[in-house]
């Protein structure tokens, strides 16, 4: 394994000795996120690699703006009980560390409506970058399908109106 080990805490540096990362979950109580995001994945080790990816690795700016904003999602999560998980697709990415690295989460099946051609090399698109970036942008994308399902059976079953209303 290289120097940097992707799922510990600590990063490697040979001039600086053994550093501790999590610029973001230093500023922002992130310690609630990977339990509730794991109502709505299969596997609770992958959302806490996920979050973990997202809010302690990469620039300190990008750190805080994920944390502030899985915050909020986890948020939603919670107020609409969500526990259905979201069906996805496997992505493989490129990123500056590892290439072809099979990330843990999908991306939700639900987006692919919005993709009108391209499909294939969409999906290529969608793992390139840096572990910190993917890894956030597909517990968003993952988290909003599981508000965006929820929000459909509830006008479904007229507990919401359209003008949001019970």
């Amino acid at each position: 394994m290289n120097e940097f080990d992707r799922f510990s805490k600590i990063k490697r540096n040979k001039f600086r000795g053994n550093q501790k990362i999590g610029f973001g979950d230093s500023f922002v109580d992130t310690k609630d996120l990977a339990p509730t995001f794991s109502a709505i994945f299969d596997s609770p080790a992958d959302v806490e690699w996920a979050v973990r990816e997202a809010t302690s690795d990469g620039p300190n700016h990008r750190q805080l703006r994920n944390a502030l904003i899985l915050k909020q999602l986890s948020v939603l999560i919670k107020q609409f009980n969500l526990t259905e998980s979201v069906e996805s697709t496997p992505v493989s990415g490129t990123s500056p560390k590892e290439y072809n690295f099979e990330y843990p989460i999908g991306i939700p099946k639900d987006v692919f409506v919005f993709i009108t051609e391209n499909m294939d090399e969409t999906q290529n698109w969608l793992g390139e970058g840096p572990f910190h970036e993917v890894a956030f942008d597909l517990l968003l994308m993952n988290c909003l399908s599981a508000v965006n399902k929820k929000v459909e059976k509830m006008f479904a079953t007229n507990e919401i109106n359209l003008d949001g209303r019970k």
